[in-house]
């Protein structure tokens, strides 16, 4: 199970091949998977999104108040890679 528990979903979407490669590259770096990369990173977005506006669009704050709690400050990686 996913640390932040619940049901999983599959996001597909399509990235620059360099942004790709500088993810992977830090996720490595960091001793992690991409999948767990991309979830901590759209967590700590999230998190900041919700900061700034004082919105929660999710069902369950309880949910998001703990994922917030889990995620750890990552290095900004550039389009450019």
């Amino acid at each position: 199970m996913h640390e932040y528990g619940g049901d999983m979903i599959q996001l597909a979407t399509r990235i620059p091949k360099r942004l790709h490669r500088a993810m992977r590259l830090l996720a490595i770096e960091e001793g992690t998977s991409v999948m767990a990369f991309v979830s901590e990173a759209l967590a700590e977005q999230l998190a900041r999104c919700q900061t700034a506006t004082g919105k929660n669009p999710g069902r369950d704050s309880r949910k998001v108040t703990a994922a917030r709690r889990k995620v750890t400050l990552m290095p900004r990686v550039s389009a450019d890679g």
